[in-house]
């Protein structure tokens, strides 16, 4: 039985809460992810692993993944992930909050286009659609915030800002 089952009225703001908190706690870690570029490889991967889970847990979808540590979902945000990721690093993205944005825009358009949920985005009323479409970018956040922000280190600290 999955955590949540009660529609987008209780998901979207507790995905909301989950994407805050990992916001809050990748401000915590970046003191010990500075400098070790190991500790940022690892780090990015098993937090990838973890809120894929949770998130899963949250919108399982149409897939039966309610209590899976290895939901059906996973290898494809994993790869999706690495990819994004790997352009992250060889782009040197300096501000990861619109690189996120940048890329749950581009999960939300494989979702609406060719995802598993395609014709379900197709058949939604235009109110429903952005509701939904909404929930999809707040759960791709979630995902990509804590992987990409300990993957690419601190964030830089501009001392000249007034």
């Amino acid at each position: 039985m999955a955590i949540f089952q009660y529609g987008i009225f209780f998901d979207l703001p507790v995905l909301t809460l989950l994407l805050l908190a990992t916001t809050w706690l990748a401000a915590r870690l970046d003191a010990v992810t500075s400098s070790r570029r190991l500790v940022r490889i690892s780090g990015f991967v098993l937090s990838s692993w973890i809120l894929i889970c949770i998130e899963e847990n949250i919108n399982c979808g149409q897939f039966d993944c309610k209590t899976a540590l290895w939901p059906p979902t996973m290898t494809f945000l994993l790869i999706f992930l690495g990819v994004v990721g790997g352009l992250a690093v060889l782009l040197r993205v300096k501000r990861v909050g619109v690189f996120v944005a940048f890329a749950c825009l581009l999960g939300l358009a494989f979702e609406v286009s060719l995802g598993g949920s395609a014709p379900a985005f197709r058949a939604l009323s235009p109110t429903w659609f952005v509701a939904i479409s909404a929930l999809t970018l707040v759960s791709y956040a979630c995902i990509f915030y804590l992987p990409l922000r300990l993957l690419l280190g601190p964030l830089p600290i501009n001392l000249n800002r007034r």
